[in-house]
């Protein structure tokens, strides 16, 4: 199972990031798999509930910064601001609860800031080397792409994403 979790984790994002790319449109089957590879193992194999625990206040963040980003958007275009489906797709929202179960908090922070500025950066290359118009952005399948690729480089020990110490000493919160 310890190798199987991984394989099928890194297949299931390969499969988000070209679905999302090429039709803005993600099959929810991939997504269901994606947390089961994440969820299995956290359930079977791990010990204690601190995943849980990170999880959740994950959850929360994620929440209240979607919260804010509607209030903010709603105050200063409060005319074409119609819906949620001009936020972002289920592919958006299903990624970031994947990206939520899958770190620790100070990581997930970390990530997903990282992950929301690559994403902008690659989406404005890949709109200036093809011409085409920026109104829609894969985030979900950005997103995907940079899952796949801190995985692996925390699969060759180049950073450690099961701890909190990485990242807390990383900003030199406690010596």
């Amino acid at each position: 199972m310890e190798l199987v979790s991984p394989i099928v984790t890194a297949g299931t994002l390969a499969f988000i990031f070209a679905e999302d790319i090429s039709r803005f449109r993600i099959r929810v089957i991939w997504f269901v798999l994606l947390l089961l590879s994440i969820i299995i193992p956290n359930i079977f194999f791990n010990t204690d509930s601190h995943w849980l625990v990170s999880s959740v206040s994950n959850i929360l963040i994620s929440g209240i910064m979607l919260s804010l980003t509607i209030v903010v958007l709603k105050l200063i275009h409060p005319n074409r601001f119609g819906s949620l489906k001009k936020i972002g797709g289920a592919g958006d929202l299903l990624m970031l609860i994947a990206f939520c179960i899958q770190y620790e908090t100070i990581a997930f922070v970390y990530i997903l800031l990282g992950t929301l500025l690559l994403a902008l950066f690659c989406h404005i290359i890949l709109v200036r080397i093809t011409h085409g118009n920026g109104n829609r952005i894969p985030l979900a399948g950005y997103m995907a792409l940079i899952l796949l690729i801190t995985l692996a480089l925390a699969k060759f020990n180049i950073v450690n994403l099961s701890s909190d110490t990485f990242w807390s000493q990383s900003l030199m919160l406690y010596e």
